[in-house]
């Protein structure tokens, strides 16, 4: 079947537009591997991830401890954040409901999360800095970087009533690295003698969450 000489000219179009596009994808993925070589995060095919250090502390004992996590095999890490979360475990002195649910009675044991506040009275400074503080260093164990192996206090790891610490640019962690926390307490209140002011005595534990937030990718 003979073609027309307006048919003909629009095969001619579309194949103009197929060398095109050929083109610019081989600009996008030559850019693509340029950037991961940088250590640029390629978000087209990141998802959110999060991954957590646990702690336990005694009252009244200041041993550091330090938690390694593994990042997955296979996929980097870019972290933007990080944040912590604290939590008292102790005896309920009243028929009360620290920190919202659930609700205790009296003589229950409780796990109440104290968080920051700006505010020198109820929940804040007087719930956590006062029972209990710290320092906290963070590293690359793998050796790609330290990222922070100083000593900080942890009001510059913010959480709890304030925003996570966001990071000015993403730490890019490698496959496989292995990721070392810290903690270094300075105040740890002594169960006989401490009083959460949300109810709480005889206090069993200081538990804490670490997070680092990001997304990890190929």
């Amino acid at each position: 079947m003979a073609v027309t000489q307006d048919e003909q000219m629009l095969i001619n179009e579309l194949r103009k537009y197929e060398r095109a596009l050929a083109k610019e994808t081989r600009r996008a993925d030559n850019l693509l591997s340029r950037s991961q070589k940088l250590g640029a995060t390629p978000y087209l095919t990141a998802r959110p991830k999060a991954y957590q250090f646990n702690f336990s502390f005694v009252p009244g004992d200041f041993t550091a401890i330090t938690q390694t996590l593994s990042i997955s095999e296979g996929k980097k890490f870019a972290c933007h954040a990080i944040s912590s979360s604290l939590s008292i475990v102790g005896q309920a002195t009243v028929d009360t409901n620290p920190g919202g649910a659930p609700i205790y009675a009296a003589g229950q044991i409780a796990n109440v999360t104290a968080g920051y506040s700006t505010s020198e009275t109820g929940e804040g400074p007087s719930n956590r800095q006062r029972f209990f503080d710290f320092f906290w260093r963070l590293r690359d164990a793998s050796g790609d970087n330290d990222f922070q192996d100083v000593e900080q206090p942890s009001v510059m790891m913010c959480s709890g009533h304030d925003s996570p610490l966001y990071f000015p640019v993403c730490w890019n962690i490698s496959a496989g690295s292995l990721v070392e926390m810290e903690i270094i307490p300075f105040n740890s209140a002594n169960p006989s003698t401490a009083t959460n002011t949300d109810g709480l005595t005889n206090i069993r534990a200081y538990n804490m969450i670490v997070k680092l937030w990001g997304e990890e990718y190929l």
